[in-house]
């Protein structure tokens, strides 16, 4: 005779997946806030470009069609275009989140109610309570750095098209740095994502560690073990601060390179954009457009 055990259908999902039905939760906030951030950084375009006409204008070289009136009227606009966008990424960021947020948290404690008490929790109660405070807290946050992929990468489009109009040679310079960029973001996908799964084990750990401690209060007291609970207490704590602290430190390492990789190019545009003044190839307000 046998019996048959009770399975529980299984609820894995892609990723792509589950942040589209997120945003789906809420469409209309995460467009507003797509829309609003991308309006904010392409504005900041608006002053490098200004700055550019002004120094020609200065000079004798720019277009009939602007003086200073028609440059600072271009200024202000960029300035309510950035004030406007500010204000409805900031407007729709905290709902989306915090809306998400607790979409979450209802389904997840749902789910853990629906299951028999054996099969309600497939991992320890520390990790359980970093599923609901750290991950909950992350993913809409990943739904909404989604817009930054779109506002950066339409700021940077319209950059190329007026870098390039100017100098092709010298936006190919400007950009060549991205490509140390993507190398080192993708040699270190795999150990990112070992540093963070070591970080979150560890802190489970400690959370589980605690929650057992309060749990056996009575019996710690009654075996006199509370030398060795602190003990076992601290080596877990030194454990998970060893794991934060090497997580930290590399992405402190890969935002170095991120950071220096930028200035790398500018050092390298102010260098060719000096002999390109010298051989008259090149106007003020071109290079004020480039270092800006």
């Amino acid at each position: 005779m046998t019996t048959k055990q009770a399975t529980t259908p299984s609820t894995t999902m892609p990723t792509w997946r589950f942040i589209l039905q997120l945003i789906r939760f809420q469409q209309w906030r995460f467009l507003y806030n797509t829309v609003g951030f991308s309006t904010m950084l392409v504005s900041w375009l608006l002053p490098g470009w200004v700055s550019r006409e002004f120094f020609n204008l200065i000079s004798g070289q720019a277009p009939a069609r602007f003086n200073f009136w028609s440059l600072m009227a271009l200024l202000g606009v960029g300035l309510l275009a950035r004030i406007c966008g500010m204000f409805g990424m900031i407007k729709a960021n905290i709902p989306f989140s915090y809306r998400s947020q607790t979409l979450l948290h209802k389904n997840m404690l749902g789910r853990v109610l629906e299951l028999p008490g054996a099969a309600a929790l497939p991992e320890s109660p520390g990790a359980a309570i970093s599923r609901f405070r750290d991950d909950v807290n992350e993913l809409p946050w990943f739904a909404l750095w989604m817009n930054n992929l779109v506002g950066n990468g339409l700021f940077s489009l319209v950059a190329i098209i007026i870098m390039w109009h100017i100098n092709s040679r010298m936006t190919l310079v400007a950009f060549t740095p991205l490509t140390l960029i993507v190398l080192a973001a993708n040699a270190g996908t795999s150990r990112i994502e070992k540093y963070r799964a070591a970080t979150r084990a560890a802190g489970g750990q400690v959370t589980s560690f605690i929650a057992e401690i309060f749990g056996a209060a009575q019996a710690v007291q009654v075996a006199r073990a509370e030398t060795q609970v602190i003990g076992h207490f601290a080596n877990l704590n030194e454990e998970r601060r060893k794991t934060a602290l090497l997580d930290r430190l590399f992405n402190e390492l890969l935002e170095s390179i991120f950071i220096h990789s930028g200035n790398l190019g500018t050092g390298i545009i102010l260098l060719l954009a000096a002999q390109a003044l010298q051989t008259k190839n090149f106007t003020v307000g071109d290079f004020a457009l480039f270092v800006f």
